[in-house]
């Protein structure tokens, strides 16, 4: 947890005391926003990188299947697969829809946003690296799909540059943060000066107009958005190894298993 403030540590912290952590990452201390960005590369190292993202329902067994896909996934590379689990009870849920609503429209239930992180140490080129990303990714969405686990729920700050988590809000949510944009920003500062990234911007208004036209009053399944998100991603690669030699293409195929 990273506060500012008073040195002394908040009492709203005090439940955690006599918990034994497994390792003390990142050790308490007073420091600065450069040596905090220090201990929390806690990656380290070179190589290529990969986020991605999902939502599932709290539960040990699926807890324990992404384990044994992470170990399937990375086999005997030096490459390194993780899977980051971040909690999320209904109460922060039940508080925004108590202050006026949901921009996000979470669902009214424990869940727990994964982020997802494949990375390459052995010098893989983009497209072998993308592609045993989305199949890593590809292989806990179905895992958690086949228990009834999966949600829509697409958290924007770890979704991979392919994955459309704004959409996933529905027509509704998005003609409200769209209004609210023109409001404050009527120019788009905060549009055109964001270097990239999930912008209200680049939500096409073709999108949208299809949006509203979707059954459940405009809200659509961000999953999708996702699978097709992932049709798309996969045509994508498959173009992209078709330029690749044979002997290359068996090398990459292999490796992603």
């Amino acid at each position: 947890m990273l506060y500012r403030g008073v040195a002394e540590f908040p009492a709203v912290f005090h439940a955690f005391d006599g918990i034994i952590p497994v390792a003390v990452v990142v050790p308490a201390k007073n420091g600065t926003q450069h040596s905090a960005a220090v201990d929390f590369d806690i990656f380290g190292g070179k190589g290529k990188w990969q986020f991605d993202t999902t939502t599932v329902r709290p539960d040990a067994d699926l807890y324990v299947e992404m384990q044994r896909i992470v170990r399937e996934v990375a086999g005997d590379t030096t490459d390194v697969f993780s899977v980051y689990y971040q909690p999320i009870t209904t109460a922060p849920v039940k508080k925004g829809h108590d202050n006026g609503g949901n921009s996000l429209r979470l669902v009214m239930e424990n869940q727990t946003w994964l982020a997802i992180v494949s990375n390459s140490k052995g010098g893989a080129d983009d497209t072998e690296m993308r592609l045993a990303a989305l199949r890593f990714r590809t292989m806990i969405e179905k895992a958690a799909k086949e228990r009834g686990l999966l949600l829509d729920f697409l958290y924007s700050n770890d979704a991979s540059y392919k994955q459309s988590p704004l959409q996933g809000y529905g027509a509704e949510s998005l003609a409200a943060l769209q209004a609210a944009s023109a409001k404050y920003d009527p120019q788009g500062v905060f549009q055109r000066l964001q270097n990239s990234g999930f912008l209200l911007s680049k939500v096409e208004a073709s999108a949208l107009e299809d949006l509203r036209h979707l059954p459940h009053g405009g809200q659509p399944s961000s999953r999708n958005i996702s699978r097709m998100a992932t049709q798309f991603e996969a045509a994508d690669f498959q173009n992209q190894m078709s330029k690749l030699d044979s002997r290359k293409v068996i090398l990459n195929v292999r490796r992603a298993k």
